[in-house]
């Protein structure tokens, strides 16, 4: 047992000093998956792990440097990769489970509503940056949604969902304008053919995040938003 703790905590910290493809790959099948592991030490070394790469350089990015976040958004972005290729769930649960963990030990009891916050700022910055297909601006708009597909997982009802949401003090329209920019990034002639696969995938996992929140989303919203996803369906 020690010896595997020792060896999840040697993977990240040469992941934190070089963020191959290769480590990230390395790391997401052998740390993260740590989090599902039976023995206790072990997964509770591996949560502690995933919050320290992924979450915080994320949550607190004025405090962390730019690589520790492009790391984070790398790995996120390498599972929404890996769904897009068929490989196994068990590392996207393993993000699922890391953030339940992390948010119920959290002092600070808005901690996850501030991860919301972050993920719909990112949401917003990554469909409007200027070099769309920018490597970095690439794994934020694919890591974004699987951050927060496990995030929406964490709760245990759709009441404590829907307090978490309020608590963000987040407009959930933000999540068909997302779609409607990530549709037109997918039919622009533009875009190049190698990132419509990853575009897919995150305009799948929108539309499905959006109809997890359907009932959390006020009336005149829900309404536009219909009508937005109406329009270029026909």
């Amino acid at each position: 047992v020690n010896t595997r703790k020792a060896a999840a905590e040697g993977l990240t910290r040469l992941l934190e000093c070089r963020s191959s493809s290769r480590l990230v790959n390395a790391w997401s099948s052998s740390v993260l998956i740590m989090v599902l592991d039976s023995d206790t030490s072990c997964a509770t070394k591996a949560v502690h792990v995933v919050e320290r790469l992924v979450v915080l350089p994320i949550l607190n990015k004025e405090e962390s440097s730019s690589s520790s976040e492009t790391t984070a958004w790398k790995i996120l972005a390498s599972l929404g990769d890996n769904t897009v290729k068929g490989a196994s769930r068990s590392q996207t649960e393993a993000l699922r489970v890391a953030l339940q963990k992390i948010f119920l030990a959290a002092d600070n009891k808005n901690y996850a509503a501030s991860l919301f916050r972050t993920i719909r700022d990112v949401a917003v910055q990554s469909l409007n940056a200027e070099d769309q297909f920018a490597p970095e601006t690439d794994n934020r708009r694919t890591g974004l949604w699987c951050l927060f597909e496990a995030a929406m997982g964490h709760a245990k009802d759709r009441a404590t969902m829907a307090k978490v949401i309020q608590q963000s003090r987040i407009d959930l329209g933000f999540l068909g304008n997302s779609w409607d920019q990530l549709l037109d990034l997918f039919l622009s002639l533009e875009t190049p053919n190698g990132a419509r696969q990853a575009l897919k995938w995150s305009m799948t996992k929108c539309l499905e995040i959006l109809s997890h929140v359907a009932a959390m989303v006020d009336a005149s919203t829900a309404g536009k938003t219909a009508d937005d996803l109406q329009s270029p369906l026909g």
